[in-house]
């Protein structure tokens, strides 16, 4: 394949020439050919053509495709065509003649000629339902009978810019190529990123230096990140990793549109279409950056991928496991996580329990979040850790980093990252969670924080951990306590018995038919004997005082009733410092009291 762009200057006697040239390239080559002619339809602009000739219809892009059976077109046609062309005032028609003809010289082949037009008078737009920036990029969100549509735009001003920054984007490329190999060999993703847009910046102007494309140096600066993007082939990729809205993100298949879970809208499917390209940049940029491995052996990758611009777990299912030639899904995890009198205010779980949950986590309770994926399990760990107290040591064993780093905000937390599932199922190398479950005994932890709990030996090892004493907060998946307690018994065949150890478990939900909404479905309560219901669907059924976790707090020497008096008021407070309740909890386990 082979791409040609002309920047041609049209003068009204040159119309002819022009059909000549598109003619010329129709015929001279063998294999398929692009070509693009850039025409802006103002006077001062550098291409322009008669409206006469046009009929009011300026040409903004022409692409013209030809297939082949080694055959060509000769020379002798090129008359006919242009005769075609002259006769005929309108654009449109006389390409459509021209078809016909070139189809009619020989059936061995067949030419397809694609003209894209833009009228004098536009035609009415619909109005979107939300829109917002996310620089170089503005996303636009339409109603739609069925999927609502998110729509990413560059804001052009017409193709010869976008022509200038993708040829910009290449320079960049062969810049870093020509002078700079070694360097960007040893350089991870974002600091690519920004020694790309510091060039960009100082070549940009020199770029475009003909006085004829002064128009266009306004425009073109503030889209400088796209040609960035485009030199690392993830132009298609960064709307969505970029824009804080979006919680998840799917391409179930190269060629096909990206649909996404956006934090207002719920499910929208995009105008991006991801190729084998985008999917293949991506992978190397994992492997450079996460040195995970890629091969034959591995049909599934699953890994974070953390830079100062976004934090997203990435996984991956490549052919043959995909049928269809790969399989993309993107957890986008937010820079500024929910706290959890956040998450009473947008109905995630009602206030009284919320002051449940938090007086169990104070009481270092085991607890197990539970529910189907993307109900806001993480979302929920996470705020909870956000508000447990400073001076606790926190452990955390994940393979894909979720949590939250408040070290900066003066929490002891101790971070394990262990090898992923994927990773331990094929290459058996690396930490693995279960091991490093096992081993924490001897770290000593106030509280270990598992992430999510996924096979039997990751149970096993939770279960170990709560009988030797520690307390562990964790996740997994199960659509509801039921559902739970049928895998622990019957799938992974755990004695009944083993679930004493747990004190709380937590069942997230969401109404995916009602602006897919998250919330907190039931809480269940161990009362020594079996599990209780204490919340369900907002109302809290069962006191905290009513439990047997008041016994958890008694032992640290707090008061309950106290306690939960001084958490249901911080709740009001939206600016409570992420420090936790040390404060609080200095008060409440006072002597007096």
């Amino acid at each position: 394949m082979r791409r040609r762009n002309a920047y041609l200057t049209i003068k009204r006697q040159d119309s002819n020439e022009l059909l000549r040239l598109i003619v010329s390239y129709l015929s001279l080559y063998k294999k398929p050919v692009y070509m693009n002619v850039y025409i802006k339809g103002n006077v001062e602009g550098v291409l322009r053509i008669p409206k006469d000739v046009f009929n009011d219809l300026y040409l903004i892009s022409r692409k013209l495709r030809i297939y082949r059976k080694r055959r060509v077109l000769k020379n002798s046609c090129h008359s006919g065509l242009k005769l075609q062309f002259i006769k005929r005032k309108n654009t449109k028609e006389a390409l459509e003649e021209i078809e016909r003809l070139i189809n009619n010289i020989s059936s061995k082949f067949s030419v397809n000629i694609i003209a894209d037009y833009k009228k004098s008078t536009k035609k009415k737009k619909q109005d979107a339902i939300d829109a917002y920036r996310i620089p170089p990029y503005t996303i636009c969100i339409y109603s739609s009978p069925f999927e609502k549509k998110y729509v990413v735009n560059l804001g052009l001003t017409d193709s010869l810019e976008k022509a200038l920054l993708n040829d910009f984007s290449r320079l960049l490329l062969m810049h870093d190529f020509i002078f700079f190999k070694k360097g960007i060999l040893e350089m991870s993703f974002e600091e690519i990123v920004e020694h790309r847009r510091e060039l960009a910046q100082r070549l940009a102007p020199l770029f475009l230096m003909e006085p004829w494309l002064k128009q266009y140096f306004k425009p073109f600066i503030a889209k400088l990140d796209y040609a960035v993007y485009r030199s690392l082939s993830v132009e298609r990729l960064m709307p969505f990793l970029l824009d804080e809205n979006i919680q998840e993100i799917f391409c179930d298949r190269p060629g096909t549109r990206v649909y996404l879970d956006h934090i207002s809208h719920g499910r929208l499917v995009s105008n991006i279409k991801l190729t084998r390209r985008d999917y293949t940049a991506l992978l190397h940029h994992l492997v450079a950056d996460r040195n995970i491995v890629f091969d034959n052996k591995a049909l599934s990758i699953k890994t974070d991928f953390a830079t100062n611009m976004f934090h997203v777990r990435v996984s991956i299912d490549l052919p043959p496991l995909a049928v269809d030639g790969g399989a993309l899904d993107i957890r986008r995890y937010k820079k500024k996580w929910f706290k959890l009198q956040e998450l009473v205010k947008n109905g995630f779980i009602s206030l009284e329990g919320g002051t449940f949950l938090l007086l169990a986590a104070l009481a270092r309770a085991n607890i197990i979040i539970s529910g189907e994926p993307g109900t806001g399990k993480t979302t929920l760990l996470n705020a909870l850790d956000m508000m447990l107290p400073s001076f606790l040591r926190r452990l955390y064993v994940e393979d894909v980093v979720e949590s939250v780093s408040l070290i900066d905000r003066g929490a002891h937390q101790l971070r394990l990252r262990v090898s992923t599932l994927e990773e331990a199922l094929h290459y058996r190398q690396g930490p693995t969670k279960y091991v490093e479950i096992v081993k924490a005994l001897h770290r000593k932890p106030d509280y270990l924080i598992l992430g999510e709990l996924q096979t039997r030996k990751h149970f096993k090892a939770a279960f170990h951990a709560m009988s030797s004493g520690l307390r562990v907060i964790a996740t997994c998946h199960s659509r509801g306590f039921q559902e739970l307690v049928l895998r622990l018994t019957k799938v992974y065949g755990f004695p009944k018995q083993l679930l004493d150890l747990i004190d709380v478990v937590v069942i997230t939900s969401r109404s995916i038919y009602q602006g897919d909404h998250k919330f907190v479905k039931n809480i269940f309560v161990n009362n020594g004997e079996f599990f209780e219901l204490a919340y369900a669907n907002g109302f809290l059924i069962k006191d905290f005082e009513d439990t047997r976790l008041t016994g958890l707090l008694e032992e640290q020497g707090l008061n309950a009733n106290n306690l939960s008096k001084a958490v249901r008021k911080l709740f009001f407070d939206l600016r409570f410092s992420y420090s936790g309740l040390d404060y609080i909890l200095a008060e409440v386990a006072s002597p007096s009291t």
